[in-house]
């Protein structure tokens, strides 16, 4: 897909640079942004026990459309 993001093994969280989805993208699967004072340089899914699979294939094929948009 082409998209920046940091993953630590050992936590939950993936962050994705915000450059890559619309913060309606965002909004919508209620990721975190770093600021909320600033413009968000990256968002952080955090991965907990009760997100369903069909959850993010819904968001993973939601950013590949953003992202396929933009080129």
């Amino acid at each position: 897909m082409g998209v920046e993001y940091f993953r630590n093994q050992y936590l939950n969280i993936i962050a994705i640079k915000a450059k890559y989805m619309s913060k309606e993208l965002a909004h919508k699967y209620y990721l975190v942004a770093d600021s909320y004072e600033h413009e968000a340089k990256w968002y952080k899914i955090v991965v907990m026990p009760h997100v369903k699979p069909g959850t993010i294939d819904r968001f993973l094929m939601e950013l590949e459309g953003e992202v396929r948009g933009r080129k």
